[in-house]
This record gives structure tokens, C-alpha cells and sequence, in this order.
């Protein structure tokens, strides 16, 4: 199982198949010193977050405000502006995609339902707790 690609710009199949498993929310983290052409900050990585702030990647678990507080802490306003967004809705992820009629310098390449169902595959494996844990799926 290669779970590189979760790694160097695939993070967002992974974050996703977690988002519609489990009813996760997304967390971006972005660089606002790389804008795409609508104003869209060039995302970093992006991660599932439950309701008790855990954050999800194919690394495994992690504390989303933690994360934050990390990702915000590396501010240099010559090669890179942090921020993040939560993200409710996959919908709301469209912007930061990739399509035919948008033309960014570094956007997120589109999926597909395979490319998700191959990632929720790879995250069973790689968080067994979490898919094991009955209060989470109930």
C-alpha cells in the first residue's frame, strides 16, 4: 500500500472518503503567499476533523488546533502566509479544485468516486481505530 500520493497532493482523496464515512468537516491548511487567480490561497494539506477537534491524514490522528497553532506558528511573509479554513461541505471544496473553466497555478486535482473509494480502502487500514469505533459510526 503506497500512501505517498495522500501525501504529495492527494491528501484531499483521503480527507474526503473520512468527510463522507463519518460526517467529518475538512480543515485546509493554505498558503496565502501562493494565490491562484480567483484569490483562492494554494493549499498546503488538508485533514478530516471529527467533533472532538481530531484531525485525520493518511499519517494517522492528530489534534486539529495543534496542528493550527503549528502551521500558523512558520508565518514568513516572503515565501509563506498560513492560514486554514474549516470546510463543512465538500462542495465548499470545489473552489480550491481544479475544473475545466478555472485556471489555477497550483490547484487541487479533481476526483473521482474510485479515487475516493480507493482512498476509504487505504484509511481502513491506516485508522483501524477510528472505523472500529462504534460510537464514531453509529
Amino acid at each position: 500500500m503506497d500512501i505517498r500520493p495522500h501525501l504529495t497532493g492527494k491528501c484531499h482523496f483521503f480527507a474526503i472518503a473520512l468527510m463522507r464515512e463519518f460526517n467529518f468537516r475538512l480543515l485546509i491548511l493554505t498558503n496565502r503567499a501562493e494565490m491562484y487567480k480567483r484569490g483562492v490561497p494554494a493549499t498546503v494539506h488538508i485533514y478530516a476533523v471529527d467533533e472532538a477537534d481530531n484531525a485525520y491524514d493518511v499519517l494517522g490522528k492528530h489534534s486539529a488546533s495543534d496542528i493550527i497553532d503549528q502551521w500558523m506558528f512558520i508565518d514568513d511573509e516572503s515565501r509563506c502566509r498560513p492560514g486554514h479554513q474549516y470546510l463543512n461541505s465538500e462542495k465548499l471544496l470545489k473552489k480550491f479544485t481544479s475544473s475545466s473553466d478555472m485556471d489555477f497555478s497550483r490547484p487541487l486535482i479533481p476526483y473521482t468516486q474510485a479515487d475516493i473509494d480507493a482512498a476509504l480502502q487505504i484509511a481502513k487500514i491506516r485508522l483501524p481505530d477510528l472505523f472500529n469505533n462504534t460510537e464514531t459510526t453509529a
